[in-house]
């Protein structure tokens, strides 16, 4: 947030000198999975669960894996 109000010329507490300083280090600026390998890792977790309990019914609250219960919610609704 702090980056995108520098860009637009707005007060920010992320200056230019920090930002060098950050890449200067390796920094990586983005966290997330690429979309498509965090399908793919979610489908073979949902292999998993269906080997071991024999079917793709996955709770939507689903204690051991909790973001497995998330995504195969998401697919349900993408398909409709």
């Amino acid at each position: 947030r702090q980056y995108h109000l520098l860009m637009k010329s707005r007060p920010s507490s992320m200056t230019k000198d920090r930002i060098d300083k950050l890449k200067s280090l390796g920094f990586v600026w983005s966290v997330r999975t690429d979309h498509d390998e965090m399908w793919g890792h979610r489908f073979e977790e949902l292999k998993r669960f269906k080997a071991k309990y024999g079917d793709c019914l996955v709770p939507q609250r689903f204690p051991p894996n909790p973001q497995l219960g998330t995504w195969v919610n998401t697919q349900r609704r993408h398909y409709k």
